[in-house]
């Protein structure tokens, strides 16, 4: 969800932190909300939801920063995924339990994680990042949500995938497209998605004939912890073959925009085990399930946020029975499937991103149009790999 600089005025502050007891094995269960990992976790004998994210550091909710009496140590000038910017407390958190693994002396920051729609839908009170994870092997078990937390890796299943890291301690991957062809990308476990990079990578790789489907939109696509991205203008196609490794190869849902990060996102990992071990700088990935079929990448030709009580136009696909039929960006939602959704809350909001996933072929939406509404019938674009 973010990156940040400065920090106790230096990023050695991310080198802080040990864990209790030196050998640990534990399994805990994990959560997925929105396809992203949910824990539990303990702080001062209460219970709290907090996500996993590889591609943050470590975060309390200002609630809970001043909840447990924590000293503001310095503040720091952060940036979300989105390239967001704002200002955040730091601070320094004495114990946060897993289990009964404790993490003592951790640096955190202080944000407020209710600023964008997505991410308060995820409804958490803090977000374990890369520099706490960095003190530990986590083998996490997509299929069967759960969470193996030790002091070193079980089974290995085949060659480890090296990866660096950021001060901060997330990590960066070197993968592979074609022979000649490579990115440095974050394994960005705060990214719903599977693949991410820029606009001017989908020119590259478009020239080189090599991906599936590709589809043009206009507006925003994802959330950063402070709001969503600015309007532009995002490619989307299948790249058919991403290679980790010679013995790992995938094929990824891609996303191209200018503020890109180049990231692998948690959906590119569901249909089996990944464990990461900072200690070797080593990932490991094993199948578990055969992977989805189809691309995932099926939709209506648009996509909705949430503002100030109203369903808004987000995204809108080119070419798409939506736009034909005269959706433009901005507009305001009166309705989808007969069901209203003027005047609503977030928690409408929250609850339509987690069951609006539809085999339907087609889906109604009733749109404000001056003093009145139009009706509209849109057709399901789908894709098959």
């Amino acid at each position: 969800f973010m990156g940040g600089c400065g920090g106790f005025r230096s990023s050695r502050i991310f080198e802080y932190g040990r864990v209790v007891p030196e050998q640990f094995n534990v399994l805990l269960p994990l959560e997925s909300r929105f396809q992203l990992l949910i824990v539990k976790v303990e702080i001062q004998g209460e219970p709290y939801d907090f996500l996993l994210d590889t591609g943050a550091p470590t975060v309390l909710s200002p609630q809970l920063f001043d909840q447990l009496g924590l000293q503001e140590k310095d503040l720091s000038i952060i940036r979300d995924s989105q390239g967001n910017r704002g200002i955040a407390r730091l601070g320094l958190l004495p114990e946060i339990k897993l289990g009964e693994v404790k993490f003592e002396d951790i640096p955190i920051y202080s944000l407020d994680l209710n600023q964008s729609a997505g991410v308060s839908c995820l409804n958490i009170d803090g977000i374990i990042g890369a520099n706490l994870m960095q003190h530990a092997v986590w083998e996490i078990d997509f299929p069967n949500k759960m969470l193996k937390l030790s002091h070193t890796p079980s089974a290995i299943p085949g060659k480890g995938i090296p990866f660096s890291t950021s001060p901060q301690k997330s990590p960066y991957l070197d993968i592979h497209i074609t022979e000649n062809k490579s990115f440095r990308v974050l394994l960005d476990l705060g990214f719903a998605g599977e693949f991410d990079l820029g606009f001017e990578d989908f020119l590259e790789l478009n020239s080189l004939e090599i991906l599936n489907f590709p589809q043009v939109a206009l507006g925003a696509s994802g959330y950063g912890i402070m709001g969503k991205q600015a309007y532009d203008t995002i490619k989307v196609a299948i790249l058919p073959e991403l290679r980790l490794s010679e013995e790992l190869m995938l094929s990824a849902n891609t996303e191209f925009a200018k503020n890109s990060n180049r990231k692998i996102g948690v959906g590119l990992f569901q249909h089996g085990k990944l464990t990461l071990d900072w200690d070797k700088g080593l990932i490991y990935f094993e199948a578990i399930q055969a992977p989805r079929s189809g691309n995932g990448g099926e939709h209506y030709g648009f996509k909705p946020t949430w503002k100030e009580g109203y369903f808004i136009v987000d995204l809108l696909f080119d070419a798409s029975s939506a736009q034909g039929k005269g959706l433009q960006l901005g507009d305001t939602l009166i309705s989808i499937n007969g069901r209203n959704y003027i005047d609503t809350d977030l928690s409408s909001y929250c609850e339509w991103l987690l069951n609006n996933d539809s085999d339907a072929a087609s889906m109604e939406v009733e749109v404000k149009r001056g003093v009145g509404s139009e009706r509209m019938v849109l057709e399901k674009i789908k894709f098959s790999n």
